[in-house]
């Protein structure tokens, strides 16, 4: 990713008010995370599984932070497995929160 994309995919989400951000390191967005390190408006939480990231984020969202879950496009599959039977309690909770994504392709 070029430095100027990296830039404005930063401040596109410090403006949607997106201040708690769980990732789990990869290669083809790591330009945003030292970004996202020197803005104190942001709190990353580095993750070792896309379950444990998506688990993360929905405590910080039941505890009123605006969250966001980085990782690769395959990682939204992978953690649905275990947030499938989570679910239920997420919407009876009114947790919400996005998913940041790569996806390769035309």
């Amino acid at each position: 990713m070029e430095p100027e994309l990296a830039s404005k995919l930063v401040n596109g989400l410090r403006s949607a008010g997106i201040n708690f951000v769980t990732c789990l390191p990869e290669t083809r967005l790591s330009q945003i995370l030292p970004l996202m390190r020197e803005d104190s408006f942001f709190q990353l939480a580095p993750v070792a599984s896309e379950a444990e990231g998506v688990s993360i984020a929905a405590g910080a969202s039941l505890g009123g932070k605006q969250v966001t879950c980085y990782m690769e496009g395959t990682g939204v599959f992978v953690s649905t497995y275990k947030s499938s039977y989570r679910g239920r309690t997420l919407r009876r909770a009114d947790a919400s929160f996005g998913f940041l994504r790569w996806q390769r392709g035309g």
